[in-house]
């Protein structure tokens, strides 16, 4: 039950920041409601960094402690060579991030996130998230939004539209208009720490830089995960889409004579995702 005077308000996209922004609404007495297209929250991306101002807001919202529990404080920031290894700059991280900025600069997998999001908003309303439910149409007055989601019509005095880079919502608003490729192709894989022995990359935020393409490395889920994203720049491939898969053997090609430590992460690791990366001007008006 809810107060006819609650303000209610629409979130589309189930994301990390639809997520996020329902229970900050929530948390100011707003009845919300999140429509998601897909059927289910599925596993999908992989390491997440969490400056210390993101940590703020999971502070606020009470989550914090639940996430440090499958999360890793990295020991250091660090920028080395991406052939040698040598190093280029070091940060120190781990309680001096603390110190330094007033919260925890943190390594988690986008799924723990997103579970520990979903369990704290299906804990305070159980049928908040509205999986299956895609947006078809929309229409502002001076008092409320109304959305057409199947046969349904949803009457909301807000709509937050936080449906991706090809988000429904902003077409619906704006009209069409097509993401602008970066030139950059991103890949991305896991492997468990322990089969790396001492190859695994140290637990730390580390940047391996060389012309035209760099890596990024660091650890998930209390350590037991290495995370590897390599970021080559190319247009041979201009897909964007977090499941596409290319090869080991294309992912090695792409990192041929780099260090030895990103060369094992790439061999033993099961699936190689790789994803164009996209972005969009920004909005004129709001």
């Amino acid at each position: 039950m809810h107060s006819s005077d609650q303000k209610h308000a629409v979130i589309v996209g189930a994301g990390i920041g639809g997520l996020t922004c329902a229970l900050a609404l929530r948390q100011r007495g707003w009845r919300v409601q999140v429509l998601e297209r897909a059927k289910s929250l599925e596993t999908v991306g992989a390491g997440i960094q969490l400056s210390p101002n993101a940590c703020r807001v999971l502070r606020a919202l009470g989550l914090l402690d639940r996430l440090m529990d499958v999360a890793v404080e990295p020991q250091r920031i660090e920028m080395v060579d991406g052939f040698s290894a040598e190093p280029i700059f070091s940060i120190p991280a781990g309680s001096a991030a603390s110190v330094r900025w007033g919260a925890p600069y943190l390594h988690c997998h986008r799924a723990d996130l997103i579970d520990v999001l979903a369990s704290a908003l299906r804990a305070q309303s159980p049928d908040a998230i509205q999986l299956d439910s895609a947006v078809e149409d929309v229409t502002e007055t001076e008092d409320e939004v109304v959305l057409r989601v199947g046969s349904e019509t949803i009457q909301a005095n807000l709509v937050v539209a936080a449906d991706g880079i090809r988000s429904r919502l902003r077409e619906l608003c704006f009209g069409a208009s097509e993401p602008n490729f970066s030139g950059h192709v991103a890949w991305r894989c896991t492997v468990p720490t322990d089969l790396l022995g001492n190859d695994a990359p140290p637990p730390t935020a580390r940047a391996w830089v060389g012309p035209g393409r760099h890596a990024v490395t660091y650890r998930l889920r209390r350590g037991e995960i290495s995370n590897f994203v390599g970021v080559v720049e190319t247009d041979a491939w201009t897909e964007e889409s977090w499941t596409a898969k290319g090869t080991r053997e294309q992912a090695l090609a792409d990192f041929a004579d780099w260090h030895p430590t990103l060369i094992r992460i790439l061999e033993l690791s099961d699936e190689h995702f790789r994803w164009a990366l996209y972005e969009r001007k920004p909005m004129p008006r709001w």
